[in-house]
């Protein structure tokens, strides 16, 4: 039998927040988050960075909080060894990019936490730019594993079907992204940020009950088709944060 992988040393990890810590500020800023991308040999804009902004709890971009630090690396302790060393971190980054693109529930989890982590301080939306950046980075990995690939049909009292329905497809970026160049706008609402990743056909029960929440108050129509190849994926669009004009979105896949 392996021995037990010893728990992740505070002490270390400290040792580490430190060394990369702004020397103005209580936390690590953008200049020590470009250090630390450099250590760990980790593209800035890398996708598995989202991931570890998620299990570290990471307020904003650019920005890693102590006590985050220090729980979110001992939490994933467990995965690897020395993981309050930098060699231990690197280790770990493969690990929570596959978990990334195959893990529907975990993918779900940082997709939500993405949008805070992006939001600008004080703003309550995201710029249209901003979240086509982030879309870019998180559906494409996504479709690699089977985050995004299928879902399970489940019905409205809750039965699940034995049955996978067809998730999202790289054309449904493309026709989302078109759409809203197209019609503009000034902003990303949270409600539209999680209905993006789940149009209806990839809607699991406890978001079935946000997606008729979000109808009922914002009056966005999200429907598929029953027979034929003709997808509506959104008939809204975007007027600032929150406001929203009909529009329909009805997407001909013949």
């Amino acid at each position: 039998m392996a021995p037990p992988t010893a728990a992740p040393s505070k002490s270390k990890l400290i040792t580490l927040f430190n060394k990369y810590k702004d020397p103005d500020a209580e936390e690590i800023t953008v200049d020590g988050t470009i250090k630390l991308c450099e250590d760990l040999d980790v593209n800035p804009e890398d996708v598995v960075l989202l991931a570890v902004a998620f299990e570290l709890k990471s307020p904003r971009v650019g920005e890693w909080t102590k006590g985050g630090w220090i729980d979110g690396w001992k939490a994933l302790g467990f995965l690897v060894v020395s993981v309050d060393t930098i060699s231990g971190m690197k280790a770990l980054l493969p690990r929570l990019s596959t978990k990334l693109s195959d893990n529907p529930d975990y993918f779900r989890q940082v997709y939500k936490h993405t949008f805070d982590f992006a939001r600008t301080e004080g703003q309550r939306s995201l710029g249209i730019d901003t979240a086509q950046a982030f879309w870019a980075l998180l559906l494409p990995h996504g479709l690699q594993g089977a985050a995004l690939s299928h879902q399970k049909a489940e019905s409205g009292d809750g039965d699940v079907s034995m049955e996978e329905e067809e998730g999202w497809k790289p054309e449904y970026t493309n026709w989302w992204f078109e759409f809203l160049n197209e019609k503009g706008g000034k902003g990303v609402s949270k409600d539209t940020w999680v209905m993006v990743r789940f149009p209806s056909f990839y809607i699991s029960g406890s978001d079935m009950k946000s997606v008729f929440g979000l109808l009922a108050h914002n009056r966005l129509e999200v429907h598929k088709l029953q027979h034929g190849r003709s997808v509506t994926i959104f008939s809204g669009y975007f007027m600032g944060s929150s406001k929203f004009v009909f529009r329909s979105m009805a997407i001909n896949d013949r």
